[in-house]
C-alpha cells in the first residue's frame, strides 16, 4: 500500500496504487482527488515537562497540593470547618499589627481569590500555612477550645483603644514561643536513630550503679501512678541482672535484656530525676546521690530520656509483650511530667500503647486466664486501665477522636468479674452499686490506690458517653432539646457518682459543706495522717471531675449554639462553679511538699479552670462576682502558678533558646499575661485598681518581661 491512498480508496479501505488517477478510480468511473493531510509536528516531550524549580513547575505542585487539601478537608465535618476556619482567621488577628483594620484582612481575602503567581516564597508559605492549620487542630471537645477565635478576637478588641499595646504584644508573641518549643520537641522524637542492640548493652557502666539504685530507692515509689504500672521490685530485678551480666561479662545474659526492658530501665531513671525537687543530703543512706551535682543528674537524666526515645523507635515498631506496654506507660508519664507539648506527643505514643495492648488481648477478658498468677492477671487490668485513661485524657485535651472502640472491651466491664470493673454505662444497672459497696474492703486488701483506680474509670465511662453525646459529628443534627436532655442526663451521672464515694474524697463544690463521714472510716484516718498517696490521688480525682463538669457545660455555648436563655443559663452557672471550685481546691496548695510528677500532671486542670474564669471576668467586669472572681484568680497566680525554681541561668537559656519545656515556668507566664490584661481593664471599668490594692501583685506581673524578654520584643 502506498503512503498516501485517495479519497475514495482511503472511505472504502482499498488498496491504492497512489497514481493520478488511480486504477480503482479508473475502473468505477470515479473522481480521483487527493486531499492533503496536515500530520501534527510530534513535540519533544522534554519541552512538555515543566521544571520543577520553575515557575510553572511550582504551579503545578502546588495545584496538586491544593486538591489533596481540599478533599481532606471536605471530609471534616460542618462544625470542624468552621474550627479550621476560626483558627486561620485567628493566626491572621494574632499576627496583625494592632493598628490594621478589617478592611486589610478583606483585601486579603481578595486578593487569594484571585489567580496568583507564585514565586518560591509565596509558595512556600502557603503551603506551610495549610499544613500548620491541619497540625493545629482541635476539636470541639477539647479543653483548649477555652482559647477560641471568637474569645481572642473580642479580647484583641477590648485591649485596643486603650492606649497600652504592651498588653497586647506578648500575648500576640506567644504563639511563637510555644510554636518552637513544639518543634524543638518533636525534633527529639524525629531526629533520634534507633539504637541497635549490641550498643543497648552499653546504657549504663559500673560507675552509676550505686547512683541508680539510689535514684530509684528515694524518688520511684512517689512518681505519680508509675509504681501501679510497673513495680519498683520489677525495675531493681532488671537492673540487678543487668549490672550482674556486665561484672561477670555475661554476653548471653545481656542479650536477653529486651528492647523494652532497656526502655523501662532508662526512662524509670529519667522519672526519678524529673521527681527532683532539690538537693539530697544524706550522706549515710544516699551518699552517691549526696555527692551528685545538680547539673551532673540534668545531664544524666537528658542521657537516659534520649536511650528512652531510641529504645522506643525500636519497640514501636514490633511489641514484645507486657514490658513494651509498660515501658511505653512509663514514657507517657515522664512527657506529662516534663512538657507542656505533651499533648501532642502524648497522642503518638497512647496510640501505639493502645494498638499493641490490643494485639495482646488486654481489652478482652479472655486474656486473663485461670492459670495466670494472680499478680499477673492483676497487672494486664492495670495496663488496660492505663489505657483507657490515657485515652480519655488525650481525647479531651487535644480534642481527638477516641482511639479505644469500647464495644469490644470486655475487660473492667461488666462482662468482668473483678473488683474495679465498671459497665460501660455505669448506672444502667446495679453492678456499679455492688461494687462501690465493697470497694473498701478491696481496697484493704489490695491498696488503697485502687479506690482512685475505680472511680477515674468510672469517670472514664462518663467521660465516653459524653463524647458519644455531645461532641460527635452526628449531635449537630440534634435539636435544642435533645442536645440540653443529654447533657442534664450527664450532669446527673457525674454527681451520683459523687455520692457512691466516702465523703473525704467526695467532690463537692467550693460553696457547699462537705458532709461528715457517718463512722470512723479508714480514709478519715488517711486524710487526719496526712498520707501523700490519699492526699494527691484525691485530689486528682476532684479535679478531674470538675475539669470535665467545666468542659461538658460549655457545649451550648459554643459556635453561637444556641441563644442564651433560662435552660442554658444554668448550664453555663455550673461550668463557672465548677471553674471556681478547681481554683479553691489549689489556691492554698503548698507546691514545695508535692512531688513534680503529680504537680505537673495536676496543674493542667487549674489552668483550664483559670483561664475559663478570666474569660468570664473579661466579659462581664461589672458584674457583681467578678471582683470575688478575680480576688481568686490573683491569689491562684501568687499562690499556686508562681513559679519559684527559677534562677538567672533558667532565665537566660529560656530566652536564648526559646525552647525552654518547663511546664511549670510556662503556665506561670501565660498566667501572668492574661492577670495583666484582666487587671488593665478592671482598672478601667470598675472602681477597682487591684495593682495598688494587693501587695506585690504590681512586681509579680511585671516579673514576667524576665522570664521571656523575646516576648515583649516589638
Amino acid at each position: 500500500r502506498t503512503k498516501t491512498a485517495c479519497d475514495y480508496c482511503r472511505k472504502r479501505k482499498s488498496k491504492c496504487n497512489g497514481e493520478n488517477p488511480c486504477s480503482n478510480c479508473l475502473t468505477h468511473s470515479k473522481d480521483c482527488t487527493y486531499t492533503k493531510r496536515v500530520s501534527k509536528s510530534s513535540s519533544n516531550s522534554k519541552d512538555k515537562k515543566h521544571n520543577p524549580n520553575s515557575i510553572q513547575g511550582l504551579n503545578s505542585r502546588l495545584s496538586t497540593l491544593e486538591g489533596l487539601l481540599s478533599k481532606l478537608v471536605k471530609r471534616l465535618d460542618s462544625k470542624s470547618l468552621l474550627d479550621l476556619g476560626n483558627s486561620r482567621s485567628d493566626t491572621v488577628s494574632l499576627n496583625s499589627l494592632p493598628s490594621e483594620s478589617n478592611s486589610e484582612d478583606e483585601q486579603e481575602e481578595e486578593d487569594f481569590s484571585k489567580e496568583l503567581v507564585l514565586n518560591e516564597k509565596s509558595s512556600c508559605q502557603i503551603v506551610t500555612s495549610a499544613r500548620d492549620r491541619i497540625l493545629q487542630y482541635f476539636g470541639s471537645h477539647s479543653m483548649f477550645c477555652i482559647f477560641s477565635a471568637k474569645s481572642i478576637k473580642w479580647m484583641k478588641g477590648r485591649i485596643e483603644g486603650k492606649g497600652d499595646d504592651s498588653l497586647l504584644l506578648p500575648i500576640r508573641n506567644l504563639p511563637y514561643a510555644l510554636n518552637s518549643v513544639v518543634q524543638s520537641n518533636m525534633k527529639v522524637w524525629a531526629q533520634s536513630l534507633p539504637t541497635s542492640p549490641s550498643n543497648s548493652k552499653f546504657f549504663f557502666n559500673k560507675n552509676e550503679k550505686n547512683l541508680i539504685f539510689e535514684l530509684l530507692e528515694y524518688y520511684y515509689d512517689d512518681i505519680n501512678i508509675a509504681p501501679y504500672l510497673c513495680s519498683l521490685h520489677t525495675i531493681r530485678e532488671l537492673f540487678q541482672l543487668y549490672f550482674y551480666a556486665l561484672s561477670s561479662h555475661d554476653v548471653d545474659i545481656l542479650n536477653g535484656i529486651s528492647q523494652s526492658e532497656f526502655l523501662i530501665m532508662n526512662v524509670s531513671i529519667a522519672l526519678c530525676l524529673t521527681n527532683k525537687s532539690g538537693d539530697v543530703k544524706d550522706n549515710h543512706n544516699f551518699p552517691a546521690l549526696s555527692a551528685a551535682s545538680s547539673s551532673d543528674l540534668a545531664q544524666f537524666k537528658q542521657k537516659m530520656f534520649s536511650n528512652a526515645v531510641a529504645c522506643y523507635e525500636r519497640v514501636s515498631v514490633v511489641c514484645e509483650g507486657i514490658r513494651t506496654i509498660q515501658g511505653i506507660a512509663l514514657v507517657t508519664l515522664y512527657i506529662e511530667a516534663s512538657f507542656i507539648t505533651d499533648f501532642q506527643i502524648n497522642h503518638m505514643l497512647v496510640s501505639v500503647m493502645v494498638r499493641f495492648a490490643c494485639d495482646l488481648g488486654l481489652h478482652s477478658t479472655v486474656s486473663v486466664s485461670k492459670y495466670d498468677a494472680e499478680e499477673h492477671a492483676h497487672l494486664k487490668r492495670r495496663l488496660w486501665w492505663f489505657c483507657e485513661y490515657m485515652d480519655s485524657e488525650v481525647c479531651y485535651r487535644s480534642g481527638k477522636a477516641t482511639l479505644i472502640n469500647r464495644a469490644n472491651v470486655t475487660i473492667l466491664t461488666e462482662e468482668d468479674d473483678y473488683f474495679l470493673s465498671v459497665p460501660l454505662d455505669p448506672f444502667k444497672n446495679d453492678v456499679c452499686k455492688k461494687n462501690s459497696s465493697e470497694l473498701v474492703a478491696n481496697c484493704r486488701k489490695w491498696g488503697y490506690q485502687n479506690y482512685y483506680i475505680y472511680y477515674t474509670l468510672m469517670l472514664c465511662r462518663l467521660k465516653e458517653k459524653s463524647y458519644n453525646n455531645l461532641f460527635k459529628p452526628q449531635v449537630a443534627h440534634q435539636s435544642q432539646e435533645e442536645l440540653l436532655k443529654s447533657l442534664q442526663d450527664i450532669n446527673e451521672d457525674m454527681f451520683r457518682m459523687a455520692r457512691l464515694m466516702e465523703p473525704e474524697i467526695r467532690p463537692t463544690l467550693y460553696y457547699v459543706k462537705r458532709p461528715e463521714s457517718p463512722s470512723r472510716s479508714c480514709f478519715a484516718e488517711l486524710s487526719e495522717s496526712n498520707n501523700n498517696f490519699f492526699q494527691y490521688s484525691s485530689l486528682l480525682l476532684q479535679l478531674s471531675f470538675f475539669a470535665h463538669l467545666l468542659s461538658i457545660n460549655r457545649v451550648p455555648f459554643m459556635n453561637n449554639m444556641f441563644e442564651s436563655n433560662e435552660k442554658t443559663i444554668k448550664f453555663g452557672n455550673l461550668s463557672l462553679e465548677s471553674a471556681r471550685t478547681i481554683l479553691h481546691l489549689v489556691v492554698d496548695l503548698d507546691r514545695t511538699k508535692v512531688p513534680n510528677s503529680i504537680l505537673n500532671w495536676v496543674t493542667f486542670y487549674p489552668f483550664m479552670a483559670y483561664c475559663s474564669l478570666i474569660g468570664h471576668c473579661l466579659s462581664f467586669p461589672q458584674e457583681n462576682s467578678t471582683h470575688m472572681d478575680c480576688t481568686l484568680l490573683i491569689r491562684v497566680s501568687l499562690n499556686f502558678f508562681a513559679y519559684r525554681g527559677l534562677n538567672e541561668e533558667d532565665i537566660r537559656t529560656f530566652g536564648e533558646s526559646k525552647t525552654y519545656d518547663n511546664k511549670s515556668m510556662m503556665y506561670d507566664l501565660i498566667t501572668r499575661l492574661l492577670l495583666r490584661v484582666l487587671v488593665n481593664l478592671m482598672d478601667k471599668e470598675s472602681e477597682h485598681h487591684y495593682a495598688n490594692e494587693i501587695k506585690g501583685l504590681s512586681d509579680h506581673m511585671e516579673a514576667c518581661a524576665n522570664i521571656y524578654p523575646d516576648l515583649f520584643k516589638k
